[in-house]
């Protein structure tokens, strides 16, 4: 029988934080659904725009909304005051990219970094700076929502994303319809995609929904959620400082 437990690593549930759960009533909610689908982790990624804020200022915001979260957990989910991460979900930026204050947006004690590329085509420097976050700074990018560019992305750059040395996630809404389920299946059993996240924003905007996707991928090929359920483990778990 498959273990239905998962990580969930791109959420957008601190209150008041972005264009996530508004307040932290929003966020309580979206956690206990979360719970219900069989969460065991989250990693709360907010949207960081290098243009909007500097860098410390935008941890200042996260670490109060944080706080907040927090006190409402201890209140009323008292067994996950442990299981709330923080990261960033990091806009790409060509100065940001190149500068040492990326390593601050990493996620929670690990060398992961959640990045969302433009929905525009993509340049070569820009496919050239993602190298460099491995190859410069030491760490391991993650690209986010991949299935989300194809409207504005040349597949030939899709893939030569897909084969640098970077982790994709998808996002748990490509599974709702027959094509998309399709090619999510494809990607994940071709290593084009692995790891499955919500993305979720609140139980309205792109609610929780990664047990929708799961019996989808279930009723097709158990090995592809096992895949993307233990590397959502990994990233937690070394966000965590290697503590499960």
């Amino acid at each position: 029988m498959a273990d239905l437990g998962f990580w969930d690593i791109h959420t957008h549930i601190l209150p008041g934080m972005d264009d996530g759960c508004r307040d932290v009533g929003e966020s309580i909610s979206v956690l206990e659904e979360e719970i219900h689908q069989c969460c065991e982790g989250i990693i709360a990624t907010p949207h960081y725009y290098a243009d909007d804020e500097p860098v410390d200022s935008f941890l200042e915001r996260r670490e109060a909304a944080f706080k907040k979260l927090q006190e409402a957990v201890t209140e009323h989910i008292p067994s996950w005051s442990d299981r709330i991460l923080l990261g960033a979900e990091v806009a790409y930026h060509e100065s940001l990219m190149t500068s040492r204050e990326i390593k601050k947006l990493c996620l929670g004690a690990s060398d992961y970094i959640l990045v969302e590329m433009p929905f525009r085509e993509w340049s070569d420097k820009e496919l050239k700076n993602i190298r460099l976050l491995r190859n410069y700074h030491g760490l391991r990018p993650i690209i986010a929502h991949l299935e989300r560019y194809r409207k504005f992305v040349s597949k030939k750059r899709i893939d030569e994303l897909i084969n640098q040395d970077v982790i994709i996630q998808i996002n748990a809404g490509m599974f709702e319809g027959i094509i998309n389920k399709t090619v999510g299946i494809k990607w994940l059993r071709e290593g084009k995609a692995h790891v499955i996240a919500s993305d979720t924003h609140n139980r309205i905007k792109r609610p929780p929904n990664i047990q929708s996707a799961r019996t989808q991928i279930l009723g097709k090929d158990e090995k592809v959620w096992e895949m993307s359920r233990k590397t959502s483990e990994r990233i937690w778990v070394e966000a965590n400082g290697g503590t499960r």
